[in-house]
C-alpha cells in the first residue's frame, strides 16, 4: 500500500505499508509512520496477480483516516475510501478480455 497525506507543517509524506484487511469501503494499513486520524489520504493498493501471465491490480482512492493504533507493538492506520467504481471497472474489463 503506498500512501500520501500532507502533514500538520503542509509538507507532503509519502509512506508504503502492508494491508491488513482490504475492502471496497476501506483498508487498514500496517506501516511504521501513521497520518493523523481524520487526515485526508490518497491510497494506492497493488495487489499481486495470481495467475502467471496477468498484470497485477491497482486501486487508489483518496480517503479519510478514521482510526489510528497500536496493537501487539504493531502500528497501523484505518481509512475509509471508496474502490467501488474503479474495482467494478476492472472486473469488467477483465470479464470482456474472455
Amino acid at each position: 500500500v503506498l500512501a500520501q497525506w500532507n502533514d500538520h507543517a503542509g509538507d507532503v509524506r509519502d509512506v508504503s505499508g502492508i494491508s491488513r484487511d482490504l475492502s471496497v469501503r476501506g483498508v487498514f494499513v500496517m506501516s511504521s509512520v501513521q497520518p493523523p486520524e481524520s487526515a485526508k489520504v490518497m491510497v494506492e493498493v497493488i495487489i499481486p496477480s495470481l495467475t502467471q501471465g496477468a498484470k497485477e491490480m491497482h486501486l487508489s482512492s483518496e480517503g479519510l483516516v478514521v482510526r489510528v493504533e497500536e496493537s501487539g507493538g504493531a502500528l497501523g492506520y484505518a481509512v475509509h475510501c471508496n474502490f467501488t467504481t474503479k474495482l467494478l471497472a476492472r472486473l469488467s474489463k477483465l470479464e470482456g478480455s474472455h
